[in-house]
């Protein structure tokens, strides 16, 4: 993500592109049991898609979202990102 970051801010037409959450993914599939498994590589895809759209709204860059079985997982963190700009406007 620092690494996305240094492009996007040394170039101003670049976009964070296609993002998001995937439950057949390779990543999710084979991620190790002993470090928890799928329910663990989720999580992770979680944090990583809400950063990657943090920083695009910091820069005010457009992505694309990929979502492939995971409609419960994006909606979870859309929702989570909607009540959190709600608390801040209070």
């Amino acid at each position: 993500l620092t690494e996305l970051e240094t492009h996007v801010s040394k170039h101003p037409h670049l976009l964070v592109g296609e993002i998001g959450m995937c439950k057949m993914a390779r990543f999710v599939r084979e991620f190790p049991k002993e470090k928890g498994g799928k329910a663990t590589a989720l999580q992770l895809q979680k944090l990583v898609f809400r950063k990657q759209l943090e920083l695009a709204a910091k820069w005010s860059r457009p992505v694309t979202v990929h979502c492939v079985n995971a409609h419960g997982l994006f909606m979870e963190v859309m929702r989570t990102i909607l009540e959190e700009a709600k608390e801040s406007c209070e």
